[in-house]
């Protein structure tokens, strides 16, 4: 099966989601990120909620059939035109993994229909929309954008 949808992996247990997030955003996009430029959108919206789980902050695809959770992390970057030009179709994946990844590059406004047959593509949709309705995810990218800034003040 083809069909559009967010990078994403397979973890071990013991794993750091953001590392593998970062692992798997190099693999398919070729993009280099920091781990402080990342936000766990899962947990930003899990973390308002009062609730008497003891379940991590994770979305659960399909909770009556897996136990299988995944953490919906985004990352912002800003392009020029040309740079988001030259990335579409580009191919990329990990070829000793028999991996081949076609780059394709959506208007946000289409993404919920274009990604309507993955539900990490949909989850990560809906929380972005939610957390941008409230301030959250603005917030959250100031601070991140902050800790650049006084990171080149401090160099």
């Amino acid at each position: 099966m083809r069909f559009l949808e967010i990078p994403a992996g397979m973890m071990d247990d013991n794993d750091d989601v953001v590392l593998a997030a970062m692992k798997e955003i190099k693999e398919e996009t070729k993009f280099e990120i920091h781990r402080e430029e990342l936000i766990d959108m899962t947990a930003l919206a899990l973390g308002q909620r009062k609730s008497r789980d003891v379940l991590q902050p994770v979305m659960y695809p399909s909770p009556a059939n897996l136990d299988e959770h995944i953490s919906l992390l985004l990352w912002e970057k800003e392009l020029d035109r040309k740079e988001i030009e030259d990335l579409k179709g580009q191919l990329t994946g990990v070829k000793s993994q028999d991996e081949t990844i076609t780059l394709r590059l959506f208007p946000y406004e289409v993404l919920w229909k274009e990604g309507a047959r993955d539900a990490k593509t949909l989850g990560a949709w809906a929380l972005y929309e939610g957390l941008n309705r409230t301030g959250q995810i603005q917030r959250k990218l100031d601070e991140i954008r902050m800790g650049e800034f006084q990171k080149e003040r401090a160099r």
